[in-house]
């Protein structure tokens, strides 16, 4: 859903996180990063216009990575620095603000290893890098393919989508994995085209039956390679919990506990009697992008193991205000359109995840959001 998304940074907002994933491994939206970095039509140059591009000294010309860098802009004028950053500074501090300070050394050797990945994997023509909330990403092309170089700060987030990517194969509504190195978690995909997420392009229920449906086909899940859902909701709910303690405003909004909300989500994990699923476990409309030839195709999995109807409660919760919406309807429509759901587990799941993203979006103070946000805890707390 969208709210179980990882944090893009302090300000809270999914959103952003969604076009920078989606972007990078789908459709180019725009020429400019978070930050306002601008490039050429080509990706070769840039400015960043949020501060000064040192540090992070380049180890391989800056030409081989797509960031020749000019400089910054500082009343107007452009500064010539003798070194640059791998990412741009919002695009660092989004990951500081998920991983810790700690992460300085670790975008040190950003570049280093980004240029040993292309090598080994026979990528060239590598453009920006660029943040999402736990990777870096980077384009390129290996020979006619267009590829994505996905890194993180965490091998053990890329080592579990790898497997979740090669247990899914040949699905072709899940990225594919064309490498991996599970060393550090590194990835290489296939690039999404033209890639523009559900979230950007709008979306019905049709648009994402392909995904669902070959999530809800049976499967043989290795033993112990994958947490369960139960694992999920705990993290969802403390992922809830610091996005609070950084918009201590939104805890005051809503009056729904965390500790309810995970005994509730839980319960109804615990009680699911069907056969296991691979779970996608991050399923929401951000992670969902538009191929030419493949239809719907989903990205950035944080797999878990258990009760299939997990995946579904972004897309019974859907896009509108709650009060707009026949949540009912919406999961019936599910049951009749994917083999083997069930209407009333994917409405329950639609429930007891509704304040999750309820607390998500109160970070966004416009009226809508905050109208939104209340609407969906009332659905939690009406039932």
């Amino acid at each position: 859903m969208t709210s179980v998304g990882d944090p893009p940074g302090e300000s809270g907002c999914v959103e952003a996180t969604q076009l920078v994933m989606g972007s990078a491994l789908g459709g180019q939206r725009g020429n400019s990063c978070g930050c306002g970095v601008e490039r050429t039509a080509r990706g070769r140059s840039r400015v960043c216009r949020s501060g000064i591009l040192v540090g992070h000294k380049p180890i391989v010309p800056l030409a081989n990575l797509g960031l020749v860098a000019t400089g910054s802009v500082q009343d107007g004028a452009v500064t010539d620095h003798a070194a640059s950053r791998w990412l741009c500074q919002d695009d660092e501090l989004r990951l500081v603000a998920r991983f810790g300070r700690d992460l300085h050394g670790w975008l040190d050797r950003g570049a280093r290893r980004t240029a040993e990945l292309a090598e080994r994997w026979g990528v060239g023509r590598l453009g920006q890098p660029r943040a999402g909330g736990t990777s870096v990403l980077v384009e390129g092309r290996r020979g006619s393919t267009r590829v994505v170089l996905k890194l993180t700060p965490e091998p053990a987030l890329g080592q579990a989508e790898g497997a979740a990517l090669r247990h899914w194969e040949p699905s072709p509504h899940m990225v594919s994995l064309l490498a991996a190195d599970d060393s550090d978690g590194a990835l290489l995909l296939t690039r999404v085209e033209p890639g523009d997420t559900l979230a950007q392009t709008g979306w019905a229920l049709p648009d994402v039956i392909p995904v669902l449906s070959d999530l809800f086909r049976p499967q043989r899940i290795p033993d112990g390679m994958f947490p369960g859902v139960e694992h999920r909701v705990r993290f969802l709910i403390q992922l809830t919990r610091s996005r609070m303690e950084r918009l201590p405003a939104t805890s005051g909004v809503l009056g729904i506990g965390l500790d309810a909300v995970q005994v509730r989500a839980i319960a109804l994990a615990r009680s699911y009697e069907g056969a296991p699923h691979l779970v996608h476990g991050d399923l929401h409309p951000g992670n969902v992008l538009r191929g030419a030839t493949d239809g719907v195709v989903a990205i950035d999995p944080r797999a878990c193991v258990g009760d299939p109807h997990f995946d579904l409660a972004d897309w019974v919760l859907g896009p509108a205000l709650p009060r707009d919406i026949d949540l009912r309807g919406r999961a019936d429509e599910l049951g009749r359109s994917v083999p083997d759901v069930d209407p009333d587990r994917a409405y329950a799941w639609a429930i007891a995840l509704a304040p999750i993203l309820a607390y998500s979006v109160a970070g966004d103070p416009s009226a809508e959001a905050q109208q939104k946000a209340r609407e969906l805890a009332a659905l939690w707390q009406s039932r």
